[in-house]
């Protein structure tokens, strides 16, 4: 993993021999450690088949229209738990504003 500010980042982008086509940075507010809880608990979790199958349909994204909704389901409050979070983040986040997430637009000339 690289932690980059956006500075850094387009340098590495324009180094590689790209144009810069567009910046965004996006996710100020997030759940604390949201990603290890998510791909360092969940998906292991649910790749291993020891979800029960109600927990493991909610869980998964192939199976999202069969899920039920139901706050008791422990997957679907965790979610809803997230979401609630994530509810003030906007896709372009002020450029001089922290965020967990940074993009750049490039293309190679041509």
């Amino acid at each position: 993993m690289r932690l980059y500010s956006l500075p850094r980042l387009r340098e590495v982008v324009l180094g590689a021999g790209f144009q810069v086509e567009a910046e965004r940075a996006f996710t100020h507010h997030c759940f604390p450690f949201i990603h290890n809880i998510a791909y360092g608990i969940g998906k292991p979790l649910l790749e291993s088949g020891l979800l029960p199958n109600r927990m493991a349909v909610a869980a998964d994204r192939t199976t999202a229209p069969q899920n039920q909704g139901s706050l008791l389901n422990p997957v679907n409050l965790g979610v809803a738990l997230f979401n609630w979070f994530d509810r003030h983040n906007v896709n372009d986040e002020p450029l001089d504003r922290s965020t967990v997430n940074l993009c750049i637009k490039g293309r190679k000339p041509a």
